[in-house]
Order: structure tokens, then C-alpha cells, then sequence
């Protein structure tokens, strides 16, 4: 279609281009600041390892389209609630797909460490992600941000919008999770 042919509704103002400019500044820093926070997470919350990087981008195209109606100071909670999302929906993919995944072979090497360390270090993540997996959705969340991310129950309650109470008793059961099944893998 010839450029001529396009026609605007509106002209195009000074002032639509400050608040796109403004749009793709916080865009931007929202992802340098949350990158890191929005990998560990998907990765704890069950994405596997070779989709990572993909979810972390659908994670930020998500709250790309979205921000605008982000209030600044939820911007966190809203970012964890969309890797929630995401990774529910690359554990479906994935389980649909009935492709087994490569995470052992993913790990990296650190030179410092021999290669017993490294191998009992494999071993704990590789662990470590077994249960995360097996755990229910509403305890994964809470545990991954308490445990994990070291959060508090406020902090908790305020990105899952849930009531403090609720949050504590997860974290409860969540442990209780944790630990039931600690303890039988150390029964194998």
C-alpha cells in the first residue's frame, strides 16, 4: 500500500511520541531491573530449561502490552503473576509434547569446584526442581517466594493479592510439602 494511501485519524502529536518514549523507557528499565528475577522464577515455577529464554520473552511482551495500566509501584507483583502464567502454560505445551527434557545436561560447570561437588550440586538443583515440580500450584508460589526469593508474607500477600493468613498457611503446608518429600527421597 502506498505511503500516501495510509491515512491518520489523528496527526501524530508531540505528545503521543513523549508517551510512547516514556512507554519503551520503562519497558526497558523494568527488564534490565527484572530480568534476573523473571528467569530464576520461571525456572522455578516448572519451565524447563531449554524454554527459558522464550517464556522470559513472552513474560515481557505480556507486561509490554499491559503497562500502561500497571501502577509503578505493582509492577513486580504484576511481572510475578504473569510468570505464573507462563509457566502454566509451557508445563502444558511441554507435557503435550512428551519430549523429555535435556535440564541435566544444561547445568553449567563451575572451574573452581571438582567434580564431585559439581555432581552433588547437579544432584540437589535436579532435586530441588523434582519437588518444585510435583507441587501444587498455590504451595510452588508462595514456597518459591519465601524460600527462595525471600520475600515476606506482606510482600507475598501483596504480589498474589491473597490475604496474609492465606499466605502463611501455604508457606506452612508448602514446607510440610517440602519436607514429606525431602524424606522420601532419601528413602530411595
Amino acid at each position: 500500500m502506498p505511503v500516501q494511501a495510509l491515512q491518520l485519524e489523528h496527526a501524530p502529536t508531540l505528545d503521543m511520541s513523549a508517551r510512547e518514549t516514556e512507554h519503551q523507557d520503562r519497558l526497558a528499565e523494568l527488564v534490565r531491573s527484572r530480568y534476573a528475577f523473571v528467569w530464576r522464577n520461571l525456572r522455578r515455577l516448572g519451565v524447563p530449561h531449554a524454554e527459558v529464554d522464550d517464556a522470559v520473552q513472552e513474560v515481557f511482551l505480556t507486561t509490554g502490552r499491559r503497562l500502561p495500566d500497571i501502577h509503578p509501584d505493582s509492577e513486580g507483583a504484576f511481572v510475578f503473576r504473569v510468570c505464573e502464567f507462563v509457566a502454566m502454560r509451557v508445563r502444558r505445551r511441554f507435557a503435550r509434547r512428551r519430549e523429555v527434557s535435556d535440564d541435566a545436561l544444561v547445568d553449567s560447570i563451575d572451574p573452581r569446584k571438582n567434580p564431585e561437588q559439581r555432581a552433588a550440586e547437579s544432584e540437589a538443583r535436579e532435586a530441588l526442581q523434582a519437588i518444585l515440580d510435583t507441587m501444587p500450584d498455590e504451595y510452588r508460589s508462595v514456597f518459591v517466594l519465601f524460600e527462595m526469593e525471600q520475600l515476606s508474607t506482606s510482600e507475598i500477600a501483596k504480589t498474589l493479592d491473597l490475604p496474609e493468613g492465606t499466605v502463611s498457611s501455604r508457606i506452612y503446608r508448602a514446607r510440610r510439602f517440602f519436607e514429606r518429600a525431602v524424606q522420601r527421597q532419601g528413602k530411595r
